[in-house]
């Protein structure tokens, strides 16, 4: 079996900056798509799993030779956007908070790693085309926006976010499933917790 040559200096150079930019975009997407499952696990079962497959990335794990390659301002563009992947990373690992205001940091976090993200894949050359392949028709992109009520389906209390003067009217996301299934004690300890501050302990 033939083997595959090495690639020259300049062609690997150009492949690991492809990789970084697909994985930036990768990150970004997959944290929008996969914001009304991540929440709902959440709510649900309090798994930080999801969480942190999505956050996976393997720029810590970039040797010396590959950050050499790299100008300085693409590796300070870069690095911008991971840092803010790091600490939100660090954030889901050990949080304990409501899912209301987990969706909130979630919704300020989207939007930082979107502008972030922009300058860094541009900087790093682009992404090739073609690298987002069409989702298969059996399975359909998870939807951001609001869908239309199930009428078979059981009945939470609707949680508006401009209620507590988190998003504005118009804003882009809806409120998660766990906020629209929650009862009206959680609304009102989360509430309570929103206007005094109080922290939560774990029940044990």
């Amino acid at each position: 079996m033939p083997m595959i040559p090495p690639a020259a200096g300049d062609e690997r150079d150009a492949r690991f900056r492809r990789l970084l930019a697909m994985e930036i975009d990768r990150i970004v997407e997959d944290l929008a798509t996969r914001r009304p499952l991540l929440l709902e696990v959440w709510g649900r079962h309090r798994d930080r799993g999801p969480f942190l497959d999505t956050l996976f990335s393997r720029w810590a794990t970039v040797g010396f030779a590959e950050l050499t390659s790299l100008d300085v301002e693409i590796a300070t563009s870069i690095d911008a956007f991971y840092r803010e992947v790091g600490n939100f990373r660090l954030y889901v690992s050990y949080t304990q908070d409501m899912p209301g205001t987990l969706a909130d940091r979630l919704d300020a976090v989207l939007l930082r790693l979107r502008e972030l993200s922009a300058p860094a894949i541009h900087a790093l050359g682009g992404l090739p085309p073609g690298h987002r392949p069409p989702a298969p028709p059996t399975l359909p992109p998870l939807a951001i926006g609001p869908r239309e009520a199930d009428p078979g389906a059981p009945q939470g209390t609707p949680v508006v976010y401009e209620d507590f003067g988190l998003l504005p009217p118009d804003a882009e996301y809806p409120p998660s499933p766990a906020q629209l299934a929650e009862t009206e004690e959680e609304r009102a300890d989360r509430l309570s917790w929103r206007k005094k501050g109080k922290v939560f302990d774990e029940e044990n």
